[in-house]
């Protein structure tokens, strides 16, 4: 066997290289990761058999090199094989990594169109924080997002609705300032409500959706603006004119405030 021949200095070796990849994926240095990764997987492969859980986390990140250059195939056989390692050290491991290879997994399959497959992934990595980190785990937010992304681009949109409503709920129980994701989800959960008619409920959601963005980006910026308008056009629904020319008149005004005079809007 080799594993014999790995020295302390080895495994401190195999360390820096591990450092040295999370560096170099910070910098958005893909190819170098990729080596760095791969000759600290091989050194703690050497060390203790593949099911080390240091092979694990480092199976994770050469699962998000091969994702980030679009080699979505490539990640999900690293990422299923971190989680294959992550199994084996149940006792020891950390589960926000294992949430979120869950996760990563669930975007690679996202990306090929894989509907169910991301689904699944992200409704494990939803249970798994629900039941070893915290009901109210900010990464939570990401996974109830993506699947209602999925559900609403696929026409499903009562599921939709029902994964913004959980998403929004959590975000409302993190301490986080100038949430702009609070927003623009209470944004797309007032315009699906539009969408199935329910134009009260719409109204209120997209009356707090602007309110919390001009709360955290001012009622100059064009984001205020947009909402404002769609908010204008609900109550056009409802018949409520004269709100509605009040709502078209802001969103006007923030317009010509950021915008050129001859800009198409």
């Amino acid at each position: 066997r080799r594993r014999k021949f790995n020295t302390p200095d080895r495994l401190s070796e195999a360390a820096a290289l591990y450092c040295l990849g999370v560096a170099f994926d910070n910098l958005g240095v893909h190819k170098l990761a990729l080596s760095a990764f791969t000759e600290a997987l091989n050194i703690w492969k050497d060390d203790q058999g593949e099911n080390d859980v240091r092979c694990g986390y480092s199976l994770y990140w050469l699962g998000k090199q091969e994702f980030n250059v679009g080699r979505f195939n490539e990640a999900i056989v690293w990422y299923r094989g971190a989680l294959q390692t992550f199994k084996a050290n149940k006792n020891n491991v950390d589960y926000a990594v294992v949430a979120r290879t869950l996760g990563f997994l669930g975007d690679a399959h996202n990306e090929l169109d894989n509907w169910d497959s991301a689904l699944q992934c992200y409704s494990e990595g939803a249970r798994l924080i629900r039941w070893k980190l915290d009901e109210y785990h900010e990464y939570l937010i990401d996974l109830l997002r993506r699947s209602g992304k999925i559900k609403e681009h696929n026409a499903c949109d009562a599921d939709a609705m029902q994964f913004y409503e959980e998403a929004i709920n959590v975000m409302k129980h993190c301490t986080r300032e100038d949430d702009v994701e609070l927003c623009e989800t209470i944004e797309i959960l007032g315009l699906l409500h539009q969408k199935q008619e329910d134009y009260e409920r719409a109204r209120e959601l997209l009356s707090e959706s602007y309110r919390l963005y001009n709360s955290f980006l001012g009622q100059d910026d064009l984001r205020s603006a947009d909402v404002v308008l769609k908010l204008g056009r609900v109550l056009d629904l409802q018949e409520s004119y004269d709100a509605a020319m009040q709502c078209y008149r802001e969103a006007l005004r923030a317009q010509r405030e950021k915008l050129r005079p001859d800009h198409e809007l």
